[in-house]
């Protein structure tokens, strides 16, 4: 079995497999910590692929594979993926998300890693509202972005979560009484 990267079409009646294309795939880099897969929201035949480097699209036609698109990334390792309601793919690293048009350029790239706090964003989820999606990270970090009047995407809240756990821990450590030792 070769280590090279392939895509599996299966082809299917009912419960039995009835064909099987193995097709290898072309990577711009070996050097990867990770490959995941991702299917598109909207067209069943196109998905793509995506390393912590770059990601490449894909569309299926017939029994081949058609490449439409690459994008490398500049800005750190590539953290999280997910489709957007609006045909836009979208990423983030340790510094951005960034939105991709449905050509891999960049469509809007936003800045999130917060040089005070030392927290970026590491997971965006799309809402079904097609106008705003939700980014998570770490330390508790929670934002919510929108598209008002403007065709990209603003900040409409950001809120970083307190643990209960800490609070009730530091709650304890001011009640201490050094006057009892």
């Amino acid at each position: 079995i070769a280590d090279d990267p392939v895509v599996v079409l299966w082809k299917w009646d009912q419960d039995t497999i009835k064909e099987k294309t193995v097709i290898p795939i072309k990577l711009p880099t070996n050097k990867y910590k990770f490959l995941n897969i991702s299917f598109s929201v909207f067209k069943n035949d196109s998905f793509n692929i995506i390393s912590d480097q770059f990601i490449l699209s894909y569309t299926i036609q017939g029994r081949m594979l058609s490449n439409t698109g690459i994008y490398q990334n500049q800005s750190g390792s590539i953290l999280s993926h997910c489709w957007f309601y609006d045909g836009h793919f979208c990423i983030t690293t340790e510094t951005n998300i960034i939105i991709l048009d449905s050509t891999f350029k960049p469509y809007q790239i936003i800045p999130t890693y917060d040089e005070i706090n030392k927290t970026y964003i590491t997971c965006v989820l799309p809402s079904y509202e097609a106008e705003r999606f939700i980014a998570v990270g770490n330390c508790r970090r929670f934002e919510i972005y929108e598209r008002k009047k403007s065709e990209y995407y603003e900040r409409v809240l950001s809120k970083t979560f307190e643990d209960k756990n800490d609070r009730e821990k530091s709650d304890k450590d001011k009640s201490f009484d050094f006057h009892s030792l």
